[in-house]
């Protein structure tokens, strides 16, 4: 991320008169970042799964070991 923000060409406006400073962006880029950002949440939400499904398998391994230690009593 830090290597597409540093490629970011940003053109500075003249500030009206108590605004913040605004900017324009190349809108290229704009869709790069776009495109990179999508791919970082689809990346995200794949990660999510995996985890829920590993929460589930370890809920079944703990509930099967406790069977199997009340079953040795």
């Amino acid at each position: 991320m830090s290597e597409l923000l540093s490629q970011i060409r940003m053109q500075r406006q003249d500030p009206a008169p108590k605004e913040m400073e605004r900017y324009a962006m190349d809108p290229a880029m704009q869709e790069e970042i776009k495109q990179f950002m999508l791919m970082e949440q689809n990346g995200l939400s794949q990660l999510t799964d995996v985890v829920q499904a590993d929460l589930n398998n370890v809920a079944i391994m703990k509930e099967e070991l406790a069977r199997m230690l009340q079953g040795s009593n």
